[in-house]
């Protein structure tokens, strides 16, 4: 990540634009992760087309979104995907796993089970401690957005806002 612009003289304003531009750096390493997570799968998927073994693909996936919230935060999770219906007819469900409220990290015990695949495993150990990262400072960013928007909050009365 890139070093940070001194904050010192900005204005309300140029604190938004930077907590947006802060936002948008976090979500990009985020679904960079996430690139490397389906780069490795389609590898597996290619594998198991060829040697007919499928049971290399596994179920697990993750993605990083932008709070829906309306916060400032970004949301970084594991889901498992279920795949329902005939050949040629089938529906992708995806059922998100619980990381836990105040964690940053997900437990291995939640997302690495019997039926995960060694390389979804060897993915997840790689990625999870760069996620659990990512999303600490997410959380720090979306401290000091709330602190800000307090902050206009009290300037308002004054006219100053």
């Amino acid at each position: 990540m890139e070093n940070n612009p001194d904050l010192v003289g900005l204005t309300t304003d140029g604190m938004e634009e930077w907590l947006k531009n802060q936002q948008a750096m976090l979500l990009e390493k985020a679904d960079a992760l996430c690139g490397r997570f389906y780069e490795e799968r389609e590898h597996y998927q290619q594998r198991a087309k060829a040697n007919r073994d499928y049971k290399l693909l596994g179920d697990l996936g993750c993605r990083a979104r932008i709070q829906s919230r309306g916060g400032r935060g970004i949301v970084i999770e594991w889901f498992r995907q279920k795949y329902v219906g005939e050949k040629g007819n089938r529906q992708a469900f995806s059922t998100t796993i619980k990381k836990g409220r105040h964690n940053n990290e997900y437990a291995r015990s939640k997302v690495v089970l019997d039926t995960t695949t060694e390389w979804e495993a060897r993915m997840f150990d790689e990625l999870e401690p760069q996620f659990a990262e990512l999303r600490a400072a997410s959380r720090a960013l979306g401290k000091v957005s709330r602190q800000l928007l307090e902050y206009r909050k009290k300037l308002a009365p004054l006219g100053m806002a």
